[in-house]
Parts: structure tokens; C-alpha cells; sequence
């Protein structure tokens, strides 16, 4: 019998599957892995009783790096033990390994969302033509490239496509980047009194017409509402809904306008909009959807940290001319919020609105670096394909990634030499592109910048005035470079340069071990070019190039054990092997 082959896009999401528990080594998989014919066995059952243990099977190629296994098209196979076997779709794949007796995770916390990503990825799909013929229609247009960069979404993590809406998956084409369709901005009217901002201007006469504005006001006028004691806030619609039906509305804090005005487009973020007709702006709104543990609501504490993070990435600029040739930094210092709590580091967030303004490069295409490992049905890598254009090839697709991965490290390092990294991954780095060659990169997102307060003020920096919630995980205020430094490796590194490294890998049929060895030779050559002081410097060399082991951020297991959604994302420290020292010897 013709053995079944998955759909592409299922074959990707089950290597994002066996990537994350193989990488984080989740309850210990990598002990209940093993080699197989044709593929690698998972063994669900073990012990004394278990003579004849049932196993997962997944098949594909051996895959020299950090990871073994190359997933094939294949359709994946549970064993029972007695020599049958039953062909699985990759939707029951989660529900299978939570039935392993090594499994610890409660039953559902990681097939329900599993299964999700399964049906939205699926939908996804559907839209990919149109997502091509809208990039290479308009290039120029960001909110086209954020479109592409959600087909990948986090790599490496098997449940980034398990946004629950609340209602029928279709509500991931209206309001996710996919499908480009236009979201109509709602409109509430906030009291004043609980008015929370920094600007003398509001939202709507920022992003509303004249005419516009005048229609507002009319409504405003016809609901009786004082002008004197409210003012506009855009809503996301599918925020107001979910604020309607678990909030309910109070007069003298907030009034539904009932109107919708201006059309925005989803970006890969899904709380940020790209603006109709505006190419330098966009406008990031909460969203209280739970996305893996957290929810996107905008608390007044990340605005605020953000404005303190902006302002640091300024002094950096202003004292490296490096940095200030090749880090352009979004203006993200415009926003608007409704307080619902006396203290600023507790208050959740959920009506809000920033205004983000990208820097003007008219002769440039700015690209998310999410966009770059996106890979097609075909084998093909869309956005390299027409960044390269006709100079495209194996060799110069490899060289392009060492351009990228030279560009990004030299701004982190020279970042962390006087105390900062911004969180580089790949939503949140973009690249000028010109001529075929990432020329500079563009920093959004900036409330999460970490730094380390001595080497700053050793800098003679003025250390940013965060606010820190006290109920939640401190990852901005770290004690020591070395702490520092691991985000450079686990962002960066780990998330965003891998990802792109194993994407070409595929695409030109090397190994990954081969980019690994590309990126260790730029990163030597990189370190040369920044000035540290001894000791650091040395003890900097010797974590990156020569550290058996590197720090690495686990996901999967901090996720599995939080009971409900916060505002930042679950996560923990552990090891991996330093993914520099990769050979084509098997790892």
C-alpha cells in the first residue's frame, strides 16, 4: 500500500513538534527517542510491563546539527508493539504523547493547542497565493512582508499558531495578516479622569480625517457625550467585543461609540495594525487574546518602559557612529491609555493604544527578518528569492545569511558593550534591504530592552526608570554582562539566526552544522571589531566561541505548567550544547 504523505504544512509543524521537545528535552524526551528505520521512534511506554512498548514514529533523514532529524513528508505511524502499525495525521500527534507514561503535563494543556495550530495553519494556507501576488505586486508595502513572515511565525515552537479567537477559526482570516483583509477601527470615548498619556494631542486627531473627526464628534454629540469630559480611543474589534461580553460598560469610565472609522491591516504581531494608506505608521492595540500563556494587552507599564527603552537606544546611537549608520529606531513614544487601577505596575491594559512610527528609507525595502526563513511548498524561499532577484543562488543565498547574521551581531555586541540588547528576534528586527545587500536594520517593540545597570552607568549612560510588576518575572533589570549576553544567544542566536540558518539548509540541501560553521566564523570575525574591556572581552570570546554549553530559553515547559494567561510570555533558562561547536559528525 502507497504510504500517505502529509501536506507541507503539516510536515512543518510536525518538525516545529519534535524541534521543541527535542531541543528543551521536555520531561526528558530525548531518553525516549531513538533511531529507526527510516526516521526516529518515540517510545510512549516503558517499565517492566512494557515488553512490548508502543512508539510514535516519525520518518525522515538524520540531520547533522542540533537536531537529528529532518521530517519527510511521510505520514507519521504509532506502533503498538505487536507489529501494527496505524497512520496518524499530525493534529493527533500531541493527544498521542500526552498518553506517553512519561508524559507530565495535565490531559488537553498541550493537545487542545496543538490541535488549533493544526486547524489554523491549515487555514493559513489557503492564502498563500494571495499572499505572493500582494508582496510581488507591492514590495514596498511592510504589512505584505509581515503577511509572509506569519506563515512561520515562532519558529521552533509547535503551538505559535494557537491563537484562540473564541469563536470559529474563520476569525483568524479576519483578523490575522494572512488573509489582508481590512479591520475597521472601533471607537469608545474614555473619561478623562481616567485618561492616562504623555501628549497633549489624542488618537483620533492623529488617525482620523477631518471629515472623519467630525463624524465622531457627531456621534459623540448624538449619545450625549461631553467632549469636555471624554475623549476618543481606538478599539480593536474584536477587544470591544471581548470587553463587552466580559467587562460590561460603566458611564464614567467608558462609553462605546458605536461607530467604526478607518481600516487597518493585521501585521505578524496581530495587535499592531498597519495603517490604510500610511507606510510609516502603525498603531499596536491590546488584544486580551491568550497566546502561549499571555495575553497582548497593552499595560501602562510596558508604554512606559518603552519610552525609557527609546530613549536609551538614542544615547547608544548618539555615541557609536556605527550604530548610528546602521540601527534605525522607531518612534514609539506617542500613547494613549485608560487607567483601571491606581497602581501603574498592576494595571492590565486593556484599552490602549501606541502610535509607531517607522523611520523613512525611500530607497529601501524594510523586511522583518520573520519573513526571511518562510519556506514554500516548492522548497523555495520567497522573501531571499526577490531580495536577491537574479543573482540568486545556493552560494549567494549563504552569503546573503553571513551579511545578515554580520549586521545583526555587530549591532548586539556593540549594544551590550556599554550594558543593553534589545530583543532581536525576528518580529522585532527589521532589515533595509538595497541592492540585493541588508544595509542597516530598524528596532521595534522597544519595552522589551534589557539592560544591566552597572555596566551603563560604567558607560556613563543613564539607566532606564523601568517599572517592574511585582507579581511577574524580572527580565529587564539583569545583575550581571553574563545574563545580558544570554539573551544575544538564546534571541538571536537560537530563535531568530537559526531559523534562517536551518531554512536555507534545507533549501540548498546542506547541513545545518555547514550555516553553523558559516555563523561562527562571522561571529569571530564580528568580536574582533568590538572594543571590550579585559576581563570581560576575554570571558565574551570564550562563552561564544569556546563554552561547551550555552544557555538556552525553554518555552514549552514553563507554558505546560501555567495554570491561566498573563502579560508576558512563560519561560525559564536551561543549557544546550553550544550550537557553534556543531560538525557534520553526528551531534
Amino acid at each position: 500500500m502507497r504510504e500517505a504523505l502529509l501536506p507541507v504544512f503539516q510536515q512543518r509543524l510536525a518538525q516545529d513538534l519534535f524541534d521543541a521537545l527535542w531541543l528543551e528535552d521536555l520531561y526528558g524526551f530525548r531518553r525516549h527517542c531513538q533511531p529507526a528505520d527510516e526516521g526516529w521512534d518515540i517510545v510512549l511506554s516503558e517499565g517492566e510491563h512494557a515488553r512490548a512498548p508502543r512508539r510514535l514514529r516519525l520518518f525522515g533523514a538524520a540531520a547533522a546539527g542540533l537536531r537529528p532529524l529532518r521530517v519527510n513528508r511521510r505520514a507519521p505511524v504509532c506502533c503498538d508493539g505487536s507489529g501494527g502499525t496505524v497512520e496518524l495525521a499530525v493534529a493527533e500527534l500531541a493527544a498521542l504523547l500526552e498518553q506517553a507514561s512519561w508524559w507530565r503535563a495535565p490531559p488537553g494543556r498541550f493537545a487542545n493547542p496543538f490541535a488549533l495550530a493544526c486547524a489554523q495553519a491549515a487555514l493559513a494556507t489557503t492564502q498563500v497565493p494571495s499572499i505572493l501576488a500582494r508582496l510581488r505586486a507591492e514590495p514596498g508595502q511592510l504589512h505584505h512582508w509581515e503577511a509572509l513572515a506569519s506563515l512561520r511565525d515562532r519558529p521552533f515552537h509547535p503551538l505559535a499558531r494557537a491563537k484562540d479567537w473564541g469563536a470559529t477559526p474563520q476569525a483568524a482570516l479576519r483578523f490575522g495578516s494572512e488573509a489582508g483583509q481590512p479591520i475597521t477601527l472601533c471607537w469608545v470615548a474614555v473619561a478623562r479622569a481616567h485618561w492616562v498619556t504623555t501628549e497633549h494631542s489624542c488618537p483620533a486627531g492623529l488617525l482620523l480625517t477631518p471629515s472623519q473627526q467630525a463624524r465622531l464628534q457627531h456621534q459623540a454629540n448624538r449619545l450625549g457625550i461631553d467632549p469636555q469630559a471624554y475623549a476618543w480611543l481606538p478599539v480593536h474589534p474584536w477587544q470591544l467585543d471581548y470587553w463587552q461580553r466580559t467587562q460590561g460598560w460603566h458611564a464614567a469610565t467608558a462609553l462605546d461609540l458605536g461607530i467604526g472609522l478607518e481600516q487597518a491591516y493585521a501585521t505578524a504581531s496581530l495587535r499592531t495594525l498597519a495603517l490604510r494608506g500610511r507606510s510609516d505608521l502603525h498603531l499596536k492595540l491590546p488584544l486580551s487574546l491568550p497566546l502561549l500563556g499571555a495575553t497582548r494587552s497593552l499595560p501602562a507599564r510596558y508604554l512606559h518602559n518603552g519610552r525609557q527603552a527609546q530613549q536609551c537606544l538614542a544615547q547608544l546611537r548618539a555615541r557609536d557612529a556605527w550604530l548610528a549608520a546602521h540601527l534605525q529606531v522607531c518612534d514609539e513614544s506617542q500613547s494613549w491609555a485608560m487607567r483601571q487601577c491606581t497602581e501603574a505596575a498592576q494595571d492590565p491594559g486593556e484599552l490602549a493604544c501606541q502610535l509607531r512610527r517607522y523611520p523613512r528609507q525611500d530607497d529601501a525595502l524594510q523586511v522583518p527578518m520573520a519573513a526571511l526563513p518562510v519556506m514554500l511548498d516548492d522548497g523555495s524561499l520567497p522573501a531571499l528569492d526577490l531580495l536577491l532577484g537574479e543573482a540568486r543562488s545556493h552560494e549567494a543565498t549563504w552569503l546573503a545569511f553571513e551579511r545578515i547574521a554580520a549586521l545583526v551581531l555587530e549591532l548586539a555586541l556593540r549594544c551590550f558593550s556599554v550594558g543593553a540588547m534589545p530583543e532581536l528576534h525576528g518580529q522585532n528586527l527589521l532589515l533595509a534591504w538595497q541592492h540585493g545587500t541588508p544595509t542597516s536594520a530598524v528596532l521595534r517593540d522597544h519595552d522589551s530592552l534589557r539592560i544591566c545597570a552597572p555596566m551603563l552607568r560604567a558607560s556613563g549612560l543613564a539607566v532606564p526608570d523601568y517599572l517592574v510588576a511585582a507579581n511577574s518575572p524580572n527580565t529587564l533589570l539583569l545583575a550581571t554582562p553574563m545574563q545580558l549576553l544570554a539573551y544575544l544567544q538564546t534571541l538571536l542566536v537560537e530563535v531568530n539566526l537559526y531559523a534562517l540558518l536551518a531554512a536555507i539548509a534545507e533549501h540548498s540541501g546542506t547541513t545545518e552544522a555547514h550555516g553553523w560553521q558559516r555563523l561562527h566564523r562571522v561571529l569571530a570575525s564580528v568580536l574582533e571589531r568590538i572594543s571590550l574591556p579585559e576581563p570581560l572581552a576575554a570571558q565574551v570570546r570564550a562563552q561564544l566561541l569556546q563554552a561547551p554549553q550555552w544557555p538556552f530559553k525553554q518555552i514549552l515547559h514553563p507554558l505546560l505548567q501555567t495554570p491561566q494567561a498573563g502579560t508576558g510570555m512563560p519561560a525559564a533558562m536551561g543549557t544546550w550544547p553550544n550550537p557553534l561547536l556543531c560538525d557534520d559528525a553526528a551531534y
